[in-house]
């Protein structure tokens, strides 16, 4: 079947009609290698917001690879939080055009609206593309992601203000755009609560499920084919450090909230019996998500852990989508390392269906929309399906290998089986 919907893609891809980026395109056909560099700010780098494991470039090359099987991409992260159009032209050089790269993705903003006149961003811009197109580099200019109203530095209309500039100055020069805002606010208008818990992980940042719709809108551009947002799935490991900890033997630190210590150290013990885990039990008597969340930073403070496993309350909180982001930022922001060059933990999020088979029908739809969010924010989800009798070690047990299985090191295996057959 996966044969099947490639080959489709290959031949949409190769009777879509010519876009404004023929140079790339035309490379990716012939199977030439090909270097695309995605240039910006925290929204374009790898941060907390999306689980601190990739963004949008890596889904980038993952919608081309099907699309192209033959041709060799690279994409290259070159974003950098608090970044502006400003800074970015003191570090293209270094950052951009040493990967003498055939396709620059650029998208700024957020920043720059802060203290920037419209006009010196879109000078900045115009330079920016003008560097990347006398390096023989085809650009790609992106407007952002629409925003909550709460940030009091970025209002909303000085966002439009911002993405209006970048649309003007893609029609004067005939460069080509990816309106990431239009799609945003179609589906704001469409689905608020979608737009609100599950695309937005901060009151400016996007979560993974974000970056999923930059990804399909940037090869769209390039490709003229329309990939399912689906198609946007990180397919690695959703821990892979313990994994590799695991595998090899060593100790493991493990903080564990909200859930019985002996049920991590017998999942643990079932997939790798031989390894020496630490347990640190923080039990908590928060009821709700909203009353983990203002916990969240004395729970979760530890320097030197690996892995932290949180028991999310199985009591359904009835609240306005702003307020459900925001707890859910809470959680997020405060167990998710800021970037992976900082703090290595890892977190697994267990749903309250894995220590509560017989939820009702509203816990269930609780129980739900967290699985949802785990992976909008790409974070360990760990859930019961139904009709799972199973005790909760044995459920957390099954995801660990897994987890182990999509990594390619089932444990005790030289050539890994699916756990379920």
């Amino acid at each position: 079947m996966r044969t099947i919907v490639a080959l489709l893609l290959v031949a949409s891809a190769a009777s879509a009609q010519e876009g404004g980026l023929p140079n790339v395109l035309q490379r990716l056909r012939a199977g030439n290698p090909t270097c695309v560099v995605c240039f910006g700010d925290s929204i374009t780098g790898v941060y907390y917001h999306t689980g601190s494991r990739i963004a949008y470039p890596d889904l980038v090359k993952q919608g081309l690879r099907p699309l192209f099987p033959q041709a060799p991409v690279e994409v290259f992260n070159a974003g950098i939080s608090g970044n502006t159009a400003t800074a970015g032209l003191t570090r293209i050089d270094k950052d951009v055009l040493a990967h003498k790269p055939h396709l620059v993705v650029v998208m700024y903003g957020m920043n720059d609206l802060v203290g920037t006149p419209r006009e010196t961003f879109a000078e900045n811009l115009q330079q920016i593309l003008g560097r990347v197109r006398d390096s023989g580099a085809e650009v790609l200019l992106c407007t952002q992601n629409s925003i909550f109203p709460t940030d009091l530095g970025r209002p909303p209309e000085r966002l439009a203000e911002f993405t209006q500039a970048i649309r003007d100055l893609g029609r004067e020069t005939r460069t080509p755009v990816a309106d990431c805002y239009a799609e945003y606010e179609r589906i704001r208008q469409e689905d608020p609560r979608r737009w609100a818990v599950m695309l937005m992980g901060h009151d400016i940042h996007p979560t993974l499920d974000g970056h999923r719709v930059f990804a399909q809108l940037i090869v769209e551009q390039i490709t003229g084919t329309k990939l399912p947002v689906e198609t946007f799935t990180n397919s690695s490991p959703l821990i892979p450090r313990t994994l590799q900890k695991l595998r090899a033997g060593k100790s493991l630190k493990v903080t564990v909230v909200g859930l019985e210590g002996e049920v991590v150290k017998q999942a643990l013990a079932a997939v790798f019996p031989e390894v020496k885990v630490a347990v640190d039990v923080r039990p908590f008597a928060a009821p709700s998500i909203p009353a983990l969340a203002a916990q969240a930073a004395k729970l979760f403070d530890s320097t030197d852990d690996d892995l932290l496993v949180l028991g999310l309350p199985r009591q359904p909180t009835p609240l306005p989508a702003e307020q459900w982001m925001h707890c859910l930022f809470e959680l997020t922001y405060k167990s998710v390392p800021f970037s992976p060059q900082h703090r290595q933990r890892e977190v697994v999020w267990v749903l309250p269906s894995v220590t509560n088979p017989d939820l009702s029908p509203v816990e269930r739809d609780h129980d739900q929309l967290l699985r949802a969010r785990a992976h909008a924010g790409d974070l360990g989800g760990v859930f019961r399906a139904a009709g799972d009798r199973r005790p909760a070690a044995e459920v957390l047990a099954a995801w660990l290998r897994e987890q182990s299985w999509i990594g390619g090191i089932a444990h005790g295996h030289a050539s890994p089986k699916h756990p379920n057959g």
